[in-house]
């Protein structure tokens, strides 16, 4: 039977890079499979939520003897950075890692001073209890409707209209007519 391969199948993206804590509950679980070793841990991420912090395990394994050893001298509870792809099969969805770096304290340091920018929200209340001179909303001056839409307002180009052309459904399904992309 032959199999024939799907001309979407370059589409399709399943990659992802997760940045969280190595974790593993007792021990870290190495096994033996069919094309060599392969070690299965979680990648720990924490989320502030409104009264408590989440905590999500994702799911990883790593493949191969270098990755293993790799991950064999990496410390539980260190920062790493894993790039791979998203795949699932009888035991659940995880992540297949195809890179794994340790975060380093000075990339760690780094990350912990850049600010977070306020969130909208976080803006408003910020202004909110500011207080505003009835003077100074006074002397701005404002443009009428009509003002803003002529300066902003582009002229429209002329458009060609093109008279839609029958095409004919070429697997002699004549009756209906051919919509989506293809």
């Amino acid at each position: 039977m032959e199999s024939k391969i799907d001309d979407l199948i370059i589409l399709y993206d399943s990659s992802v890079e997760i940045t969280g804590r190595f974790y593993y509950k007792d021990e870290l679980k190495i096994k033996e499979g069919n094309f060599g070793p392969y070690a299965s841990f979680s990648i720990l991420i924490e989320k502030p939520r409104k009264d408590k912090i989440a905590k999500h395990y994702i799911f990883t394994r790593v493949y191969g003897d270098k990755l293993v050893e790799k991950l064999k001298r990496i410390k539980k509870g260190t920062f790493i950075r894993v790039l791979g792809e998203l795949e699932s099969s009888f035991g659940g969805t995880y992540v297949n890692v195809k890179v794994l770096t340790p975060v380093s304290t000075v990339e760690l340091q780094e990350m912990l001073s850049r600010q977070k920018e306020p969130e909208p929200e976080d803006l408003y209340e910020e202004f909110a209890n500011e207080k505003i001179d009835e003077e100074d909303v006074l002397d701005e001056t404002f443009l009428s409707e009509d003002e803003l839409t002529k300066e902003t307002e582009p002229e429209p180009e002329p458009v060609e209209v093109i008279e839609k052309q029958e095409i004919p459904w070429s697997s002699g399904w004549s009756k209906k007519k051919r919509r989506g992309i293809f």
